[in-house]
């Protein structure tokens, strides 16, 4: 019996460590997939509430010519916009100037969509806020799991988000060049549960906000993440190569 004992302790020992190296795999994969939802999240916040992306867009796509409604008006309506995403009113009511009368921008087809985009920023949003909350919460695991060494542990996965994480915007770039009204749609059809968003070409909506505007809302959105990550990999890889001769994590 006491010579089984040290076979005993060796293999409860050998268990917990295996399990913990399953624990921190788990919560390092988990980490991977925070680092890409804030990052994407926090851009996507960003472009929603600049006014100035909204004015370049109208600039760039002829919003002004397209629609008759003065350049100041539009920026202003596009201040509004921005408020109401940000906000809790609803509807959303906006009134322009167009050729001296004052009129309603969107009809009321428009105002149930920018409801439901208004629902699906909040959520992002909300991903946003439970991406970083995890994120801080690794840090302190890694630090917990390896202490002098958690900077070294943190680096390791930090590049491995980094490196995922531009894959994922490679394929979505791709994608987004070869057929981005197909992207577009597929993206409707999984953030939204009704057609609402399917409206007449004729619509200030439509008009303020063509396709392409959005294609470019993508890819600065892309973009910026992708610039970010290439600096948080690159920091990683930076820390990782200072501290090669350290003991491994």
């Amino acid at each position: 019996m006491t010579r089984r004992e040290p076979d005993a302790y060796h293999s409860m020992t050998y268990g917990l460590g295996a399990n913990m190296k399953v624990a921190q795999i788990i919560a390092g994969c988990l980490a991977v997939i925070a680092l890409l939802v804030f990052l994407f999240t926090s851009n996507v916040r960003v472009a929603v509430s600049e006014v100035a992306l909204y004015a370049s867009g109208f600039d760039k796509y002829h919003a002004s010519e397209n629609t008759g409604i003065a350049r100041a008006e539009l920026v202003r309506a596009a201040e509004e916009l921005i408020q109401y995403f940000n906000s809790s009113e609803e509807p959303v009511r906006i009134e322009v100037l167009r050729v001296g009368q004052k009129i309603e921008l969107f009809t009321q087809r428009e105002v149930l969509h920018l409801a439901d985009v208004k629902d699906l920023i909040k959520r992002v949003y909300s991903w946003q806020a439970v991406a970083l909350g995890y994120l801080a919460f690794f840090v302190v695991l890694c630090w917990l799991w390896w202490r002098k060494l958690w900077l070294k542990g943190l680096a390791k996965w930090l590049l491995w988000g980094s490196g995922i994480t531009i894959a994922v915007l490679i394929v979505f770039g791709l994608a987004s060049l070869v057929n981005f009204e197909a992207v577009f749609t597929q993206f409707h059809l999984i953030s939204f549960v009704n057609d609402l968003w399917q409206l007449p070409a004729d619509v200030y909506l439509i008009r303020l906000f063509p396709e392409g505007f959005w294609f470019d809302a993508a890819m600065y959105i892309a973009g910026a993440t992708a610039l970010e990550v290439i600096i948080i990999g690159g920091l990683s890889f930076l820390w990782l190569r200072r501290t090669r001769n350290q003991p491994g994590v």
